[in-house]
């Protein structure tokens, strides 16, 4: 038998396949006139270190290519047909990497990363971050290096409206959670501050064959340190004077399902009694005898629980029987849109000026939105989707600055800041420079996103976007040039033009 016997191919497994770490260049739409596309993406190319000589090829992006994971292209009649093109460049410096030559068309009006210039070099390390890209006056992008996500259409079917986002991040943490939820194993998530590791417990309890018992959250660090026990495992009648009885957390989550935020808090004196109640199910109220309680238990932290922190590593192990770590929103800034209009959704209707409802109509809106979004993508967000929910709220009330920007456009070492300047002071140097962004950033020695972000908060800036089409036509009638309309109109030429082109003047 051996003579005849053949060795058969192995059995390619996740661990074994190397196309586990696949890489795709994609584009996702983060806003967009048409709300319903916010959170489509398309792929517009596999990635690996020896791209085909096929893939080589410039890619083009336009109103009507590529097509999009609804099916459609871009569609919207204010981006150009062929925007911009995307090349593939070897580095000179590292021969098996590649550089990104993203250049936009001289008639098209697009804006590309923080310096919102027209043409980029873009590294395989700065691809992984991303770049915003913006088309026109209402349509923003994210051009993101991506891995492939281990996504089912049935976990996102069932979860997409609890965990939302179109990153392949969000799409991997989805698939977990729907694994994982069947079972009656302790989840341990881990993630900063904000990233919705709470949001992320009540889906695994809601897909959970116990979804139909209590859920019950408890942040561990907001419970003073002698209140602990009493919190946890209830309180006898009569453990000390004038107590009543009183259900801990473990009782009001029998059969169901405890939350304990900030576990990595929980005071050293208590965790011997919270490690019995995981292990063997038994608790014991503050004067009061041991029973016996059914509860799955999640828990989260921000930080570590390694031992030297003082945690416990029995505890540890107890409850890490599977653990989830929720990557933070500046690592899935796709996510961004789909989860602004999440949050003004949850605000209820609104009838105020900005109401994103009306892009579709007002294209002043619409830019409104633009700028906000295109600024959200170059933000750092310390404090995740918390922060950024209260910034789309404050934007929508009118308030058209994220504070958080700030952190990503900084001076770099050893470059001085610029002595501050009154806002009338700026704007007249504004003026005497015929609007010109880079020439007022230079003449005020300032940065041009500096310049921007205080221009933006003075009442009297125009904005391009924002003029109507009635105003740009009167000030071309009564200007004897080009030049003197766009000072009528408080803005640059540079500005203007991309307004013109779309109105058939030039």
């Amino acid at each position: 038998m051996s003579g005849t016997f053949k060795t058969q191919p192995a059995f390619r497994t996740v661990e074994n396949d190397a196309l586990r770490h696949r890489q795709r260049l994609r584009l996702t739409i983060l806003w967009h006139p048409e709300l319903n596309r916010i959170g489509r993406y398309a792929d517009l190319c596999d990635w690996d270190r020896a791209l085909s000589e096929a893939v080589k090829k410039p890619l083009l992006v336009g109103r009507n290519q590529p097509m999009f994971s609804d099916g459609q292209p871009l569609c919207d009649p204010h981006v150009s047909r062929q925007a911009l093109s995307v090349s593939f460049l070897q580095s000179p410096t590292m021969p098996l990497e590649h550089v990104l030559k993203v250049d936009a068309d001289e008639h098209a009006d697009v804006r590309m990363g923080p310096s919102q210039s027209a043409s980029l070099l873009i590294t395989e390390a700065e691809l992984l971050r991303g770049q915003p890209l913006r088309f026109g006056h209402g349509v923003v992008l994210y051009l993101r290096l991506v891995p492939v996500a281990e996504s089912t259409p049935a976990a996102d079917a069932l979860l997409a409206s609890r965990l939302i986002g179109a990153s392949p991040e969000m799409m991997q943490l989805r698939a977990q959670v729907a694994r994982i939820a069947q079972s009656d194993l302790p989840v341990l998530l881990i993630g900063e501050s904000g990233c919705g590791k709470e949001v992320v417990a009540s889906a695994v309890h809601a897909l959970s064959a116990r979804a139909q018992q209590p859920f019950l959250a408890l942040n561990v660090a907001a419970i003073p340190e002698t209140l602990v026990a009493a919190e946890l495992f209830g309180v006898a009648k009569g453990a000390y004077t004038g107590a009543e009885a009183r259900a801990g957390a473990f009782t009001k989550a029998h059969q169901g399902t405890l939350f304990l935020d900030e576990i990595g808090d929980t005071p050293q004196a208590h965790q011997i009694q919270l490690l019995r109640a995981l292990e063997q199910g038994q608790i014991q109220p503050v004067g009061g005898d041991p029973r016996q309680v059914n509860v799955r238990a999640l828990a989260a932290t921000d930080g570590s629980i390694d031992e030297q922190d003082g945690f416990r590593r029995a505890l540890r192990h107890r409850l890490a029987g599977y653990m989830i770590t929720i990557p933070p929103l500046r690592e899935r800034p796709e996510d961004i849109g789909p989860q602004v209009m999440a949050f003004l959704a949850e605000a209820g209707p609104s009838t105020v000026e900005t109401n994103p409802e009306a892009s579709g109509e007002r294209p002043e809106v619409a830019a409104y939105w633009a700028r906000f979004f295109y600024r959200a993508l170059l933000a750092d967000w310390p404090g995740n989707s918390r922060e950024l929910r209260y910034a789309a709220l404050r934007h929508l009330a009118g308030e058209g600055e994220i504070s958080a920007v700030s952190a990503v456009t900084k001076p770099e070492s050893g470059e001085k800041s610029a002595p501050p300047v009154e806002s009338e002071a700026l704007y007249a140097v504004f003026s005497a420079n015929d609007y010109e962004i880079s020439k007022t950033a230079t003449a005020l020695g300032m940065t041009r996103q500096s310049l921007y972000r205080r221009l933006e908060k003075l009442p009297e800036f125009v904005c391009a976007d924002t003029l109507t089409d009635q105003d740009i036509r009167s000030a071309l009638r009564h200007s004897p040039s080009l030049s003197a309309a766009a000072r009528s109109l408080e803005v640059s030429v540079h500005a203007l033009k991309p307004r013109l082109r779309r109105l058939g003047v030039l």
